[in-house]
């Protein structure tokens, strides 16, 4: 009994042009994503900046290496809503004209991608980056989420945020989802970013009470989008990672723990200390844990003899299982909420 991939998503932010890069560096880069992470994020490409949309056509091209790797991808993001990340045809746009350009861009990215992301962060960061919900008219934030419901029905729509952890900024980020939530809006995930890029780290118990407040606020599933610490000191980043993969692991609500990226190469932190692994493919001690947890000690590969009955009874993480009798092999779902199958059909 075997299991081959982690319903729970363990993933990280990716440049495409590292999916898409035929180099050595392209190539080391790839087999630490097909090894390590069954969901990524494009880093950049689907946002929607000056030089949009031509960075799409890279996430397009990224796309068909991570589908042959059965490696789901995130979708980040659609609006952000401060002027510091709009787009110059947006921030020159009279208010009154705003909301016909926002929604020409959801429309052409939106369906661009349709089929190829399991989740969209529809709006990004907005108790802070405001100003164009407050131009627009505030009914246009639950707006944006009807309008990509009604465009791609199957994706997910997430709202996404940081500084989760501190109980001031949560309140205003519940409180974001609360509107939406009043203005029918349809949102199935919240998103924490996670990113801890300033000292002293959020304590463990802090970070585990801020997930539990948000689920019981918002009955919505969590995924931890964005994490990364900076900091050169290995034996702190490590026992951070550890900590904090643990508890999201561990905990019901949430579903997903996405690195803000991984490789010294690219990533934004890099000269703060915040990648996993050095420029030359090594791993730090962090990434080192990350591994050993997500595909050793979290995971299932044992041989055992059936009862009398034909039945076996083992403690499994919830997943996809490849099971083998006398050489003869079935895949078997086990996913929260459904029963696992008492019989199997063995090709």
């Amino acid at each position: 009994v075997r299991l081959v991939r982690h319903a729970f998503r363990f993933g990280s932010a990716v440049p495409a042009a590292l999916i898409n890069d035929p180099s050595k560096a392209g190539i080391k880069f790839r087999e630490i994503v097909a090894r390590e992470f069954n969901t990524v994020t494009f880093e950049n490409e689907l946002k929607w900046r000056d030089d949009s949309p031509s960075p799409v056509a890279d996430a397009e091209k990224a796309l068909p290496w991570l589908k042959a790797h059965r490696i789901d991808v995130r979708g980040h993001n659609l609006v952000w809503g401060g002027d510091e990340y709009l787009p110059r045809v947006l921030k020159s746009a009279p208010a009154s004209e705003r909301w016909p350009i926002v929604e020409a861009h959801v429309r052409e990215y939106v369906n661009r991608m349709k089929g190829h992301l399991y989740v969209w962060d529809v709006v990004n960061e907005a108790v802070e980056n405001t100003s164009l919900w407050k131009e627009m008219g505030w009914n246009r934030f639950g707006d944006t989420y009807k309008l990509v419901r009604r465009l791609d029905p199957q994706v997910q729509l997430a709202y996404n945020e940081y500084s989760i952890f501190k109980p001031e900024y949560r309140r205003l980020a519940i409180e974001r989802v609360k509107t939406l939530q009043a203005q029918g809006a349809p949102i199935d995930i919240f998103g924490d970013q996670a990113h801890f890029d300033t000292f002293p780290p959020a304590s463990s118990k802090a970070i585990y009470d801020g997930w539990t407040d948000v689920h019981q606020q918002t009955r919505l599933p969590i995924e931890v989008t964005e994490f990364d610490l900076a900091t050169f000191h290995d034996e702190l980043y490590r026992d951070f990672l550890t900590d904090t993969l643990t508890l999201a692991f561990g905990h019901p609500a949430v579903k997903s723990f996405v690195m803000w990226g991984f490789w010294e190469g690219a990533h934004w932190l890099a000269k703060d200390g915040g990648h996993l692994v050095r420029r030359d493919f090594t791993y730090r001690p962090a990434m080192t844990a990350f591994h050993d947890l997500v595909h050793k000690q979290w995971s299932t590969d044992v041989t055992v003899k059936p009862d009398n009955n034909g039945t076996i009874n083992i403690p499994a993480f919830y997943g996809t299982y490849e099971i083998t009798v006398n050489g003869k092999k079935a895949q078997v779902e086990h996913l929260p909420g459904r029963t696992f199958p008492s019989v199997v059909n063995l090709k």
